[in-house]
Protein backbone atom coordinates (compact mmCIF):
# COMPACT_ATOMS: atom_id res chain seq x y z
CA UNK A 1 0.00 0.00 0.00
CA UNK A 2 1.03 3.89 -0.72
CA UNK A 3 2.73 5.28 2.43
CA UNK A 4 0.85 8.35 2.69
CA UNK A 5 -2.29 6.01 2.33
CA UNK A 6 -1.17 4.28 5.75
CA UNK A 7 0.16 7.51 7.50
CA UNK A 8 -3.62 9.27 6.93
CA UNK A 9 -4.88 6.27 8.16
CA UNK A 10 -2.43 6.28 11.44
CA UNK A 11 -3.61 9.80 11.43
CA UNK A 12 -7.29 9.21 11.89
CA UNK A 13 -6.99 6.23 13.60
CA UNK A 14 -5.01 8.21 16.18
CA UNK A 15 -7.17 11.49 16.66
CA UNK A 16 -10.83 10.86 15.33
CA UNK A 17 -13.70 8.20 15.93
CA UNK A 18 -16.97 7.35 14.07
CA UNK A 19 -18.73 10.01 15.62
CA UNK A 20 -16.03 12.78 14.76
CA UNK A 21 -15.86 11.38 11.23
CA UNK A 22 -19.71 11.39 10.73
CA UNK A 23 -19.66 15.49 11.44
CA UNK A 24 -16.81 15.84 9.17
CA UNK A 25 -18.99 13.57 6.52
CA UNK A 26 -22.06 15.22 7.18
CA UNK A 27 -20.22 18.97 6.72
CA UNK A 28 -19.00 17.85 3.51
CA UNK A 29 -22.32 17.03 2.47
CA UNK A 30 -23.64 20.08 3.47
CA UNK A 31 -20.73 21.69 1.63
CA UNK A 32 -20.98 19.52 -1.70
CA UNK A 33 -24.86 20.51 -1.42
CA UNK A 34 -24.41 24.36 -1.24
CA UNK A 35 -21.95 24.36 -4.37
CA UNK A 36 -23.75 22.30 -6.34
CA UNK A 37 -27.06 24.69 -5.88
CA UNK A 38 -24.65 27.65 -6.62
CA UNK A 39 -23.49 26.33 -10.06
CA UNK A 40 -26.79 24.87 -11.19
CA UNK A 41 -28.69 28.40 -10.16
CA UNK A 42 -25.43 29.97 -12.05
CA UNK A 43 -26.97 28.11 -14.96
CA UNK A 44 -30.54 28.69 -14.93
CA UNK A 45 -31.44 24.61 -14.24
CA UNK A 46 -33.94 23.85 -11.58
CA UNK A 47 -31.99 23.35 -8.08
CA UNK A 48 -34.12 20.14 -6.55
CA UNK A 49 -33.63 17.56 -9.00
CA UNK A 50 -33.49 13.31 -9.19
CA UNK A 51 -30.17 13.39 -9.30
CA UNK A 52 -29.42 15.85 -7.19
CA UNK A 53 -31.43 14.55 -4.37
CA UNK A 54 -29.99 10.74 -5.24
CA UNK A 55 -26.14 12.34 -4.75
CA UNK A 56 -27.57 13.75 -1.32
CA UNK A 57 -29.15 10.34 -0.34
CA UNK A 58 -26.03 8.75 -1.03
CA UNK A 59 -23.71 10.80 0.02
CA UNK A 60 -26.19 10.80 3.60
CA UNK A 61 -26.66 7.09 3.33
CA UNK A 62 -22.32 6.52 3.29
CA UNK A 63 -21.68 9.19 6.17
CA UNK A 64 -24.13 7.18 7.97
CA UNK A 65 -22.51 4.36 7.72
CA UNK A 66 -19.45 5.55 9.22
CA UNK A 67 -21.64 6.36 12.53
CA UNK A 68 -23.23 3.19 12.48
CA UNK A 69 -20.00 1.49 12.24
CA UNK A 70 -18.85 3.53 15.44
CA UNK A 71 -22.20 3.14 17.27
CA UNK A 72 -22.49 -0.68 16.73
CA UNK A 73 -18.70 -0.57 18.14
CA UNK A 74 -20.00 0.88 21.36
CA UNK A 75 -22.68 -1.22 21.63
CA UNK A 76 -20.60 -4.26 21.35
CA UNK A 77 -17.89 -3.30 23.63
CA UNK A 78 -21.08 -2.15 26.65
CA UNK A 79 -22.41 -5.75 26.08
CA UNK A 80 -19.01 -7.93 26.09
CA UNK A 81 -16.58 -5.04 27.94
CA UNK A 82 -13.45 -5.76 25.44
CA UNK A 83 -12.08 -3.53 23.12
CA UNK A 84 -12.60 -4.17 19.49
CA UNK A 85 -9.94 -2.40 17.02
CA UNK A 86 -11.56 -4.12 13.97
CA UNK A 87 -14.75 -1.29 14.22
CA UNK A 88 -11.66 1.32 14.26
CA UNK A 89 -10.15 -0.07 11.14
CA UNK A 90 -13.36 -0.31 9.20
CA UNK A 91 -14.37 2.94 10.22
CA UNK A 92 -11.11 4.66 9.34
CA UNK A 93 -11.12 3.21 6.02
CA UNK A 94 -14.44 4.16 5.21
CA UNK A 95 -13.97 7.49 6.37
CA UNK A 96 -10.77 7.61 3.99
CA UNK A 97 -12.28 6.36 0.90
CA UNK A 98 -15.96 8.13 1.36
CA UNK A 99 -13.71 11.37 2.53
CA UNK A 100 -11.61 11.36 -1.01
CA UNK A 101 -14.93 10.65 -2.84
CA UNK A 102 -17.09 13.58 -1.30
CA UNK A 103 -13.85 16.12 -1.79
CA UNK A 104 -13.58 15.46 -5.36
CA UNK A 105 -17.36 15.76 -5.74
CA UNK A 106 -16.75 19.22 -3.63
CA UNK A 107 -14.26 20.60 -6.04
CA UNK A 108 -15.89 19.62 -8.89
CA UNK A 109 -19.12 20.92 -7.63
CA UNK A 110 -16.56 24.34 -6.73
CA UNK A 111 -15.09 24.58 -10.31
CA UNK A 112 -18.68 24.26 -11.81
CA UNK A 113 -19.72 27.29 -9.79
CA UNK A 114 -17.10 29.68 -10.61
CA UNK A 115 -14.58 29.26 -8.14
CA UNK A 116 -10.60 28.89 -9.73
CA UNK A 117 -8.91 25.85 -8.69
CA UNK A 118 -5.33 25.26 -9.31
CA UNK A 119 -5.22 23.51 -13.13
CA UNK A 120 -3.57 20.14 -11.58
CA UNK A 121 -6.76 19.62 -9.26
CA UNK A 122 -8.62 20.35 -11.95
CA UNK A 123 -7.19 17.30 -14.27
CA UNK A 124 -7.73 15.57 -11.37
CA UNK A 125 -11.40 16.06 -11.14
CA UNK A 126 -12.57 16.53 -15.08
CA UNK A 127 -14.14 13.33 -15.10
CA UNK A 128 -16.62 14.38 -12.22
CA UNK A 129 -17.24 17.25 -13.70
CA UNK A 130 -18.01 16.17 -16.83
CA UNK A 131 -20.53 13.50 -15.01
CA UNK A 132 -22.10 16.20 -12.86
CA UNK A 133 -23.07 18.33 -16.48
CA UNK A 134 -24.81 15.52 -17.64
CA UNK A 135 -26.67 14.61 -15.03
CA UNK A 136 -26.86 18.04 -14.41
CA UNK A 137 -28.45 18.35 -17.82
CA UNK A 138 -25.81 21.29 -18.57
CA UNK A 139 -23.57 21.07 -21.34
Amino acid sequence: MDSDFIDIVKFIMGNLNGLSEFFILLLAVYLDTILGNKWRLKNGAPRISKAALKGLALQSGLASFVLFTYLAKVLLQYLTHEEIVAFDWISSISFYFIGKWMLISIIANAKLAGYAIPSWIDKLVSDEIDAKKERGGIN
